[in-house]
C-alpha cells in the first residue's frame, strides 16, 4: 500500500470497553461516530450535537475546499475501470513525476479528504473541528494483512510447493513477525493520542496486524471444527451434554485421559453447573490454547488434520500477547478499545480472541 492511498472497507466492529485501532502505512483515519458524540457526558467547546439530516449543520464546519475536494474524490472513486487499477496508475505516475510530487497531489487529495494525519500532532485539529460540531472520533490507524502467496526465500528452511498459484504448505517468515511487533508499538501510539486528543474516543485494531493471517484462518479452523463436536458428544440430540455422555465421548476421541481431567473440564465447560453442557457454554468455553494440546491427542481426523504445529503455537501465543499488551495498555491510559471484524475466514479467531478479553475487562 502507497503511504498515501488508503482503502477504506466496511467492517463490524466488536466494542469493548478498552480501546480500539488499525493499520495501512503510517497515516491515521478518524472514523465518524455519532453515537459517541450523542451519548457521552463530555463537555466539548460547544454542547452540539450533530444532526446529519440538517445539511447546513453537518457542512457548516466544511470550507469551499473541502467540498470541492470531496466531490472530486467521491466522483473518482465511482469509476471502477479507475479503482480496478489505480496501483498500476500509481507506480506509473510516480515513475514519470517522483514521488514526491505524487505525495503532495495524494496528500491533497485522497488523504487529506479520508485521513486526518500522520501523528498526535497533525490529527489535533481534526479531531477538535469534528468535536465542536458534535462528531466523536475512532483513531484507526489503517493496516490489516489478507492471505497471499508468499514469494520462497532461499534462506528459508521450509519446504514450500507452488501449483497454479496456490500454496501446499504453511510458510511462516520471521520478517513478518517483527513487523507484528513494530505494529504493535504503532498501536500504543494511537491509544496515547486517543488519551491526548479524544478521550472520549476510541482507537481500533486490526488483528491482522498482529498475527499472520495464514495463522488466523488455520486457528478459524480449528475452533469451528471443535464447536461441531458438540453434535457428537450430544449423543441422544437433546441439545444438553450430560457428565455420563461426556465422559463416553472424550475417552472414545482422546488418548490416555483420565477421570480427573474429564471431570474438570466437563465442570469447567459447565460453567453454570446445572449438570450438564448446552451449545452456547460449549462455544463460550473453548480456550484455543488449551484445546491445541487435547487435539495432539486426538484420534479424529478432522481433528488431527486442523491441529497447530508448533511452530504455529508459538506464533499464535505471540499474537495474543501483543493483543494483551495493547489491551492492558488501553486500560491503563483509559482508553476504549474496539476490534475490527476482517474477512469471513479469520473471524472466529478474533471473534474467540476478543471474548476472552470482554470478559476480563468490560467487567463494570
Amino acid at each position: 500500500h502507497h503511504p498515501y492511498m488508503n482503502i477504506l472497507k466496511s467492517s463490524v466492529c466488536i466494542p469493548f470497553r478498552t480501546t480500539h485501532v488499525s493499520v495501512y502505512k503510517n497515516t491515521i483515519k478518524i472514523r465518524l461516530n455519532t453515537n459517541t458524540a450523542q451519548q457521552t457526558t463530555h463537555k466539548s467547546a460547544s454542547q452540539v450535537i450533530a444532526a446529519f439530516n440538517d445539511a447546513r449543520q453537518s457542512f457548516q464546519s466544511r470550507t469551499m475546499f473541502d467540498l470541492v475536494r470531496a466531490y472530486i474524490v467521491f466522483s473518482l472513486c465511482q469509476w471502477r475501470w479507475l479503482v480496478k487499477n489505480s496501483e498500476r496508475f500509481l507506480k506509473l505516475s510516480t515513475s514519470v513525476m517522483g514521488v514526491t510530487a505524487i505525495n503532495a497531489l495524494l496528500k491533497a487529495t485522497f488523504f487529506g479528504h479520508f485521513c486526518a494525519g500522520i501523528d498526535e500532532a497533525s490529527i489535533r485539529p481534526s479531531v477538535e473541528r469534528l468535536r465542536v460540531n458534535g462528531v466523536g472520533g475512532i483513531l484507526d490507524y489503517a493496516a490489516e494483512a489478507d492471505i497471499t502467496a508468499p514469494t520462497p526465500k532461499k534462506a528459508s528452511s521450509h519446504t514450500t510447493d507452488y501449483t497454479g498459484g496456490a500454496v501446499q504448505c504453511r510458510l511462516y517468515d520471521y520478517e513478518g513477525e517483527i513487523n507484528c511487533d513494530k505494529n504493535v508499538q504503532i498501536f500504543l501510539s494511537c491509544i496515547r493520542a486517543v488519551h491526548n486528543t479524544t478521550p472520549e474516543g476510541f482507537a481500533a485494531v486490526k488483528v491482522t496486524a498482529l498475527g499472520q493471517p495464514h495463522l488466523l484462518e488455520r486457528i478459524s479452523t480449528a475452533i469451528v471444527e471443535t464447536r461441531k463436536l458438540f453434535g457428537r458428544f450430544d449423543r441422544d440430540g437433546n441439545g444438553k451434554i450430560t457428565s455420563d455422555e461426556f465422559k463416553k465421548t472424550f475417552l472414545e476421541i482422546f488418548c490416555d485421559s483420565t477421570e480427573e481431567e474429564i471431570v474438570s473440564i466437563f465442570d469447567r465447560f459447565d460453567c453454570a453447573h446445572t449438570g450438564y453442557i448446552d451449545y452456547v457454554e460449549w462455544t463460550n468455553a473453548i480456550r484455543i490454547t488449551e484445546l491445541w494440546h487435547l487435539m495432539n491427542r486426538s484420534k479424529l481426523k478432522t481433528l488431527t488434520d486442523v491441529t497447530l504445529t508448533q511452530e504455529e503455537y508459538q506464533l499464535m501465543s505471540n499474537m495474543i500477547e501483543r493483543l494483551n499488551k495493547i489491551a492492558d495498555y488501553a486500560a491503563e491510559m483509559e482508553v476504549r478499545l474496539m476490534v475490527d471484524a476482517e474477512q469471513t475466514y479469520f473471524q472466529p479467531a478474533i471473534d474467540h480472541m476478543v471474548l476472552h478479553l470482554q470478559r476480563k475487562y468490560n467487567r463494570k
